[in-house]
């Protein structure tokens, strides 16, 4: 990028890289593409003074033409100009070559991602129109593979995340302690009824229950501290579901699909009950592979078969994802318009959309205006 005179520039386009900046930092709430509100902290100034942070989030920017995801941005209103923590890049895995007057950063993938020159003040300042747009969890400098997958996992803690791929749990793609342990599958299974929960599903559901048991042994009524590890896994379950249905603005009444997908997700998770394997691998002896993974509730194209349409009709159909089948290797997916459950293999994905589950969609009606 050229020479760049701040004066003469709007300052919320002018982002300054920040050696001594532990995080990225803006002080303009309208440019953020999604923020966490309740986020708190504060940064200390070279001046020793202080800024509280209120939120945290990402922002779009559009540099030469491009769009690039920042994230993990300290929103602090008090700020006056934008801040590029070169830590926080590099602890993305960028590299960033300061050579001849100017900044380059790469991806290690991708390649160069921007380029840009130092200013009268020898600052390098990168000019970039911020991109506001609706929330959503597919974040990146171009493409932020953490934060798909942490998608993908239902929002899985990105420890969780770190310790799948440093101990190559999965193909590429707490509880206390007890006095007793299985040492056979299915000698021991936790159980608990969950519901009733409102609303009831689309499929007249009010409970979710996991588990069965070989040799009952059951727990006073009203003592759940004394069934903790079900009661924790359903606090776990509930939260990821919380959470998937908030980020797409799913309807609540598909909570049973969003229980579904968690249970399939967390059995491909790291657990401290099962050590270096996830629980499917310690159940049926294979690393699963998570590759079909995809974000819940994202927009999906389901091919439709030449059979089952006509020469003008389209070739896909827009559904909302809701998992995979239990019946078969592929994915079970819903039509808001006619309101129809689907399972397909032949599927494109669009996991940064959402659904406009707001918008009436009316039926199609083809006029013959001869």
């Amino acid at each position: 990028m050229a020479y760049v005179d701040d004066k003469k520039m709007n300052m919320e386009d002018l982002w300054y890289l920040d050696s001594g900046s532990s995080n990225h930092m803006c002080g303009k709430k309208e440019c953020f593409s999604d923020l966490d509100a309740s986020f708190r902290d504060s940064v200390k100034l070279g001046n020793n003074s202080s800024m509280a942070v209120y939120g945290k989030g990402n922002i779009r920017l559009r540099v030469n033409e491009v769009d690039q995801i920042i994230t993990g941005v300290f929103y602090v209103p008090k700020l006056k100009n934008n801040l590029l923590s070169i830590g926080q890049l590099l602890q993305k895995g960028l590299t960033i070559v300061f050579q001849l007057g100017k900044c380059k950063i790469f991806h290690p993938e991708i390649g160069l991602l921007m380029e840009y020159g130092m200013s009268s003040n020898r600052m390098f300042i990168l000019l970039a129109e911020s991109q506001p747009r609706e929330s959503t969890c597919f974040n990146t400098v171009i493409e932020d593979q953490t934060h798909l997958w942490h998608c993908r996992y239902g929002h899985l803690n990105f420890q969780g995340l770190k310790t799948l791929q440093q101990k190559q749990m999965h193909r590429d793609s707490f509880p206390t302690m007890s006095t007793w342990r299985a040492s056979q599958i299915l000698q021991l299974v936790h159980a608990d009824i969950c519901g009733p929960i409102t609303p009831i599903s689309n499929s007249k559901k009010r409970f979710k229950y996991k588990g069965a048991w070989v040799r009952r042994q059951l727990t006073a009524s009203y003592t759940p501290q004394h069934n903790g590890v079900a009661e924790r896994k359903n606090r776990t379950i509930m939260n990821m579901v919380r959470s998937m249905l908030s980020e797409k603005k799913i309807p609540k009444i598909f909570w049973p699909e969003a229980v579904n997908w968690t249970v399939h997700v967390l059995n491909r998770s790291p657990t401290f009950a099962v050590k270096n394997q996830t629980p499917e691998e310690a159940w049926s002896g294979v690393k699963p592979t998570v590759e079909y993974f995809k974000v819940f509730g994202c927009v999906s194209h389901v091919h439709v078969l030449d059979s089952k349409r006509t020469k003008l009709d389209d070739k896909s159909l827009r559904c909302v994802l809701l998992g995979v089948s239990e019946e078969s290797k592929a994915y079970r997916l819903y039509d808001p318009v006619s309101h129809k459950i689907l399972v397909s293999r032949d599927v494109v994905f669009e996991e940064d959309k959402s659904w406009d589950w707001d918008k009436r969609h009316e039926e199609v009606i083809l006029v013959d205006l001869e």
